[in-house]
C-alpha cells in the first residue's frame, strides 16, 4: 500500500478544526462528466476505503451504532466505483464523522499539482516518461509526511504533502501505458518501495519508438486506440512541460485538446484522465 492506512487515518482525523484533472476544469459535458473519476473523486473514496480498512482491523474505535451499520459500509466502499456512488457513501459516513473539511484540504493541494509551478514539472505527472523522477519524487514526499508528523509539525502540513503525493501517484496510472500492458486491476510496487526499484529492462529507453500517430477521424478527434507499439511501460509527453517530446524518435504524446503538443511530431495521445476522447484519447 503507497500509504500505510493508520497514516492516512491519522491525517484525516487530527484536525484542528482533482484521471483525473477535476470535471470542473475540463468542463465536460454533462454525460462524460457523470463518468468520470477525476482527482477529487479518487482521492476521496481512496480516503474513505482506507478508513474503512483501519476500522476493520481496529474495532475498538467503532462505537455501537456505527458496528451495526459497519457491514453495509464495507459493501459500500466496495462497490463505489461512479461518482454518484461515491457521493451516497460519503452521505452515508458524514453525519457520523467529521471528514468534509480534512477531505477537502487533501483535494485542494491535490488539485494544485495541476496548477504553477507544478504544473510544468513532468516528474511531479509521471510524464514524458519520467519514472525514476516520479518514483524518487513519492519517496520524498511519503519521508517528508512521516518527518512532520513525528516532529509534531501541523497536521495541516502532512495533508497538503499527502494531496501531492496522491496527484502524482494517481497520474501514473492516467498518463502511462500501465493499464494497457493488462495490469488494469495491478497496482505497481515498485513506484513506492525504496528496496525495489523500477527495473530498467521494463522501461521504454530514450531512443526507443513507443507510439505512432493515431489516424484523424472524421469528427477531428484522433483515434488513437491502436496507437501504442510497445510492450515496455511508457507515458506520454505534454506540451509545456520541462521534458520536451523528442523530435527524433516516435514517442507518445499525452494528446487531448489541452496538450499543445498533441499535433507535433507523433499526433494524439495516450491519456485516459476523462470519459471522453475529445480530452482522453485512450478513454474506453
Amino acid at each position: 500500500m503507497a500509504l500505510p492506512c493508520a497514516l492516512v487515518v491519522f491525517l484525516t482525523f487530527s484536525t484542528a478544526s482533482e484521471a483525473f484533472f477535476s470535471s470542473a476544469m475540463l468542463e465536460l459535458d454533462r454525460e462524460s462528466a457523470l463518468k468520470t473519476l477525476d482527482h477529487a473523486i479518487i482521492t476521496k473514496i481512496g480516503l474513505l476505503r482506507c478508513l474503512i480498512e483501519f476500522l476493520k482491523d481496529n474495532p475498538q474505535y467503532i462505537d455501537e451504532e456505527m458496528a451495526v451499520k459497519f457491514e453495509n459500509l464495507q459493501r459500500m466502499v466496495i462497490t463505489a466505483g461512479t461518482p454518484d456512488k461515491v457521493q451516497n457513501f460519503f452521505d452515508v459516513m458524514m453525519p457520523r464523522m467529521r471528514l468534509q473539511n480534512v477531505i477537502t484540504e487533501i483535494q485542494s493541494s491535490n488539485a494544485e499539482v495541476n496548477t504553477a509551478p507544478l504544473k510544468s514539472v513532468a516528474a511531479a505527472h509521471f510524464s514524458g516518461e519520467q519514472f525514476k523522477e516520479g518514483s524518487k519524487r513519492l519517496l520524498e514526499l511519503k519521508s517528508q509526511i512521516v518527518t512532520s508528523l513525528l516532529k509534531g509539525v501541523k497536521f495541516e502540513y502532512a495533508r497538503q504533502l499527502a494531496g501531492q503525493y496522491l496527484h502524482t501517484l494517481q497520474d501514473f496510472y492516467s498518463h502511462s501505458n500501465w493499464v494497457e500492458l493488462e495490469n488494469r486491476n495491478r497496482k505497481f510496487y515498485a513506484l513506492t518501495n525504496p528496496a525495489n526499484s523500477i527495473p530498467s529492462q521494463y522501461v521504454a529507453k530514450q531512443n526507443e519508438e513507443t507510439c505512432i500517430s493515431c489516424p484523424l477521424a472524421i469528427e477531428q478527434n484522433d483515434n488513437c486506440d491502436n496507437n501504442l507499439i510497445i510492450q515496455k511501460i511508457t507515458s506520454g509527453y505534454y506540451g509545456g512541460q520541462d521534458i520536451s517530446k523528442p523530435a527524433n524518435v516516435s514517442k507518445c504524446g499525452h494528446g487531448g485538446i489541452l496538450d499543445s503538443s498533441r499535433n507535433h511530431g507523433t499526433r494524439g495521445g495516450i491519456n485516459k484522465e476523462a470519459a471522453t476522447r475529445k480530452w482522453s484519447p485512450h478513454y474506453k
